[in-house]
C-alpha cells in the first residue's frame, strides 16, 4: 500500500550525548549527498548532525557540545554563500555552522572544498585581527562598566538594590539507567551558586565533569532537613546537573535555590515532588509472563476520580485528571532499579493493583488507607499473595549484591597488580581477569568510593521488602531485622530466601 505509513530509522536515547531532544530540523542537505540530513539539538547542549546510510539508518557525522540547551534550529545563507545551520540557544545566542569550516579537523561533516595554504593563512590572519579588535572592545566596555558601577554606588547610598527573578530552565526526571533522579538547571547568564534542600532522605551523588564545588551540611531531621548542600560554581557556567538517589516510601519535596552571578543578587526557587513510588515509571506494556503476581484490592464508596487522584499522588507520569467518559482506567509501571512491574486498574468503587513485588502494594495500601481515613471514607482492603514472590525478589537483587561483592575483591587486588605492572614490561602471563582489573582500574576505584552508600541502599530495599511481606502476613518483624544484617554480612542466596520466608534466623 503506497499510502500506508511505514517506520523508518530512529534515534534512541543511547545514541549521541544523551539528553532530551529539544529541537529537530530536517530541511537541509548539509553533507551534499542529495538527501536531507537530520539535525538534532538537545536540552543538555548537545548539537548533532545525522546523515542516512544506504539502509536508511542515521549515522552521526558531526557533534558539538554547546553547554546550553538548544531552543530551535534553522538553515540559510547568512555570513557566506554556502548553506549554514543556525542554532538558537537558551541564553539567546545564535550560532552558525557551515560545511567546510572545519575541513582540517572534522571528517564527514566538513565536506566543503579544501582550502589552499594561502587561503588558510589569510583566514587565520583575518580571525586574529577580529579577535584583537574584539578584545579591545571588551577592554573598553569593561572600563565603562566600572565607571557605571561607581556612579551607581554613589547614587544608591544606603538603599538596597533589588532585581526581578531570573528565568530558569529546569528539568527533574528519573534516569532509568542509573535509577537516580537528575536535576538540570540552566540560566541565561552565569550562575554563582545552587543550593539543594530536601525534607526527605536522599543521597546527593557526584556528577562527572560538574564544574562546581559541593559543600554538604549536616542533616537536621528534627527541623525537616534531611539533605542540604550548596554547589558553588568555579567557572563562568550557566548550567549545572545534579544527581540524587531517592528511597521509595519516603515522599516529600526537593527545593533548589539558584543564585545568578549578576549583581544585585537574586534567588530563584524551584520545588520538585518526590512521590512514594518514585522509582516507578510508566510503561506502554509490561510482560507478566513467568512473574508471581500478587494482587491488592481496595473497595469503597469512592469515585474513579478519587482513586485516580490517590494513584497520581503515589506514582509519576499519571495525568492530573482522569480522562472524561471512561468507566475504567489501566496504567502499567516498571521499577527502573529492580525491573519489577506494577499494574493499576481503577473504576468507581474499586482499585486493583498487581505486582511481582510486595513493597509497591504496601505503599499504595498505606497511602490510600490514610487518605480515606482523613476523608472519613470507609474502604475494604483484600489481597492475594503469590507464594513465589520472596524467591523471585531475591533472585532480582542477587546480581546486584554479587556485583558489589566482586567489586570489593577487585579493589583489594588493584594495589598488588599495579606493583606487578611497574616491575614487568610484559603482562601476558597474567590471567584475563587480572588484566581486565588493571584496564578498569579507574572505574573500580571510582565505584568503590560509592560502594558503602550503594550497599546501604540495596540493604534498605531488602529490609523494606522483609517488613512489608510479613506485614501482609499479619506479623511485625522489625525486631528481626538483625537477622537480615547477619545473612547479608555472610551472603548466600539460599539463606536470604530462607530468612525472609521464615521471618527470622
Amino acid at each position: 500500500d503506497g499510502e500506508a505509513v511505514q517506520r523508518g530509522g530512529g534515534l534512541d536515547g543511547k545514541r549521541g550525548r544523551g539528553g532530551g531532544v529539544s529541537a529537530v530540523y530536517a530541511e537541509a542537505d548539509i553533507t551534499g549527498d542529495g538527501v536531507n540530513d537530520v539535525v538534532v539539538g538537545r536540552d543538555n547542549g548537545a548539537f548533532e548532525v545525522y546523515s542516512l546510510d544506504r539502509n536508511g539508518e542515521p549515522v552521526r557525522v558531526y557533534e558539538r557540545d554547546l553547554n546550553e540547551a538548544v531552543q530551535c534550529i534553522s538553515h540559510g545563507s547568512v555570513s557566506t554563500a554556502s548553506p549554514e545551520l543556525l542554532v538558537h540557544t537558551f541564553s539567546g545566542k545564535v550560532l552558525a555552522f557551515r560545511p567546510g569550516a572545519d575541513t582540517q579537523t572534522i571528517d564527514g561533516f566538513a565536506l566543503g572544498v579544501p582550502q589552499s595554504q594561502g587561503q588558510v593563512k589569510a583566514a587565520s590572519d583575518e580571525v586574529r585581527q577580529r579577535v584583537a579588535g574584539i578584545k579591545q572592545q571588551l577592554t573598553q566596555l569593561s572600563k565603562e562598566v566600572d565607571r557605571a558601577r561607581k556612579a551607581y554606588v554613589e547614587f544608591s547610598g544606603d538603599l538596597i538594590a533589588v532585581d526581578g527573578p531570573t528565568k530558569i530552565l529546569d528539568k527533574f526526571q528519573l534516569d532509568s539507567e542509573s535509577a537516580c533522579y537528575k536535576l538540570s538547571l540552566e540560566a541565561p547568564s552565569a550562575m554563582f551558586a545552587v543550593s539543594i534542600h530536601s525534607n526527605v532522605p536522599l543521597d546527593l551523588l557526584d556528577v562527572k565533569d560538574n564544574a562546581a564545588i559541593c559543600s554538604r551540611s549536616m542533616p537536621d531531621p528534627a527541623n525537616g532537613t534531611f539533605a542540604l548542600a550548596t554547589y558553588r560554581m568555579q567557572e563562568s557556567t550557566n548550567r549545572v546537573d545534579i544527581k540524587m538517589r531517592a528511597i521509595e516510601g519516603q515522599a516529600g519535596q526537593v527545593r533548589a535555590y539558584v543564585v545568578p552571578r549578576q549583581s544585585p543578587k537574586t534567588c530563584v526557587e524551584r520545588v520538585y515532588e518526590i512521590k512514594p513510588l518514585c522509582l516507578h515509571r510508566r510503561a506502554t506494556r509490561v510482560d507478566t509472563a513467568g512473574r508471581p503476581m500478587s494482587e491488592l484490592r481496595i473497595q469503597g464508596q469512592f469515585t474513579l476520580d478519587d482513586m485516580h487522584t490517590w494513584v497520581g499522588a503515589c506514582l509519576n507520569e499519571v495525568p492530573a485528571r482522569a480522562p472524561v467518559g471512561q468507566a475504567e482506567l489501566t496504567y502499567e509501571f516498571e521499577n527502573v532499579l529492580l525491573t519489577t512491574v506494577l499494574q493499576v486498574t481503577v473504576r468507581d468503587g474499586e482499585g486493583r493493583f498487581r505486582s511481582d513485588s510486595i513493597t509497591p502494594l504496601a505503599l499504595l495500601k498505606e497511602y490510600i488507607a490514610r487518605e480515606a481515613t482523613n476523608l472519613k471514607m470507609r474502604i475494604n482492603i483484600s489481597y492475594d499473595l503469590a507464594d513465589a514472590t520472596v524467591a523471585h525478589f531475591c533472585k532480582i537483587v542477587h546480581p546486584k549484591l554479587l556485583y558489589q561483592l566482586n567489586l570489593t575483591g577487585q579493589s583489594a587486588l588493584i594495589e598488588g597488580l599495579k606493583e606487578i605492572r611497574m616491575q614487568e614490561d610484559d603482562l601476558s602471563f597474567l590471567s584475563d581477569e587480572y588484566r581486565a582489573i588493571l584496564e578498569e582500574e579507574t572505574r573500580i576505584v571510582a565505584e568503590i568510593k560509592e560502594q558503602p552508600r550503594q550497599l546501604d541502599y540495596i540493604h534498605g530495599i531488602i529490609k523494606d521488602f522483609f517488613v512489608d511481606w510479613h506485614k501482609f502476613k499479619g506479623s511485625n518483624v522489625k525486631h528481626m531485622l538483625s537477622a537480615i544484617d547477619q545473612v547479608l554480612d555472610q551472603y548466600s542466596l539460599e539463606r536470604l530466601v530462607a530468612v525472609i520466608e521464615r521471618g527470622g534466623p
